[in-house]
């Protein structure tokens, strides 16, 4: 260490990867020796993995406000540490295939792991396809879930048909915007914009009302 003058410093200790940022005042005496013993505290860290459609999305980009140019390990493995318990960051993750992501991490207590898991094709979209006079089921019914362009290759189908009391369900939709057509023979065609959130597996249903003709 170099030798420093008299006088009152701030003795910075600069976090690690998993440990926080500790700083202590130091008050010097003339040609005074002195050893300064500093605690390290283990940082609070939210960690998981993140999937896509059931699978670990494996060397996926992801960042926060103070994280840059991590990228997930092959089983889709991510970790945040914090400064201290209670901050809370934006998580933005970038996948090649459609995206960024992000949503809202909170640090636990000094010390602890928060593990949250995410996948962001999981979605299991339904509702129902209605008269929309009467509230009659309509059976047979085309739903088309046009998905946003980032996910032209998302590789499960987003076309189904209702049953005979007007439901429908398509499952593992990816997160975004999308838009929804319905169309039946004898009505006319209704679209609408729909938003799939990242890690709602279960949105509320969809509920359409179709005009004659």
């Amino acid at each position: 260490m170099p030798d420093w003058p008299a006088g009152a410093w701030v003795v910075h200790v600069s976090e690690g990867l998993g440990f926080a940022w500790e700083q202590c005042a130091v008050q010097l005496a003339e040609a005074e020796t002195r050893d300064v013993d500093i605690e390290v505290r283990v940082a609070p860290i939210v960690r998981g993995k993140i999937y896509a459609f059931g699978r670990p999305a494996a060397n996926v980009e992801y960042h926060t406000s103070r994280l840059q140019g991590f990228g997930t390990g092959n089983d889709g493995s991510y970790e945040v540490p914090f400064r201290g318990p209670g901050q809370s960051d934006t998580l933005c993750i970038h996948p090649p295939w459609g995206g960024p992501y992000e949503f809202t991490i909170t640090a636990p207590e000094w010390g602890e792991v928060i593990e949250m898991d995410m996948d962001l094709g999981s979605a299991r979209l339904g509702g129902t396809v209605l008269e929309a006079e009467s509230g009659l089921p309509i059976e047979e019914a085309r739903v088309w879930i046009q998905l946003d362009p980032h996910w032209a290759l998302h590789p499960s189908p987003n076309i189904t048909y209702t049953a005979a009391d007007g439901s429908w369900q398509l499952d593992k939709m990816p997160a975004g915007a999308h838009t929804l057509h319905v169309s039946a023979r004898g009505f006319r065609d209704a679209s609408r914009g729909l938003v799939v959130p990242v890690c709602n597996p279960s949105p509320p249903p969809i509920e359409t009302r179709l005009e004659p003709e």
